[in-house]
């Protein structure tokens, strides 16, 4: 595994936010490769758990609900995220990839503060 890193300055591309972990909590927002991305955030124990919707789905349904809930008993740390152009977060679905989502992710995980690992093989 190899560590993935964002633009030459170490951070995600694209992100725009104060230096630090974005604020914790419910509907919280940050500014990703130009649109605002909602996401739930309860840091705790590591590894992050992330969450992410299924296709059509948004943070806040059953799944995402019950992941909240299971890590924050636990005190596992926890990130959900709605896409872009899904749920709370702004931009168009119908100009959205899947690529794009993935980017989106990596570089509010890598906001959290945690690393990203990339298999390759």
């Amino acid at each position: 595994r190899v560590p993935r890193r964002g633009s030459a300055g170490g951070g995600a591309a694209g992100v725009v936010a104060k230096a630090g972990p974005p604020p914790s909590g419910k509907n919280q927002r940050l500014l990703v490769n130009g649109t605002a991305l909602a996401y739930d955030y309860f840091p705790g124990e590591s590894p992050l758990v992330v969450g992410l919707p299924g296709f059509f789905a948004k943070k806040r349904m059953a799944k995402g609900n019950a992941l909240e809930i299971f890590c924050r008993r636990k005190g596992q740390g926890v990130l959900i995220v709605d896409y872009a152009g899904t749920g709370r977060s702004e931009g168009d679905f119908k100009e959205m990839t899947i690529t794009r989502w993935r980017d989106d992710c990596i570089s509010l995980i890598e906001q959290v503060g945690i690393p990203v690992f990339e298999d390759f093989g």
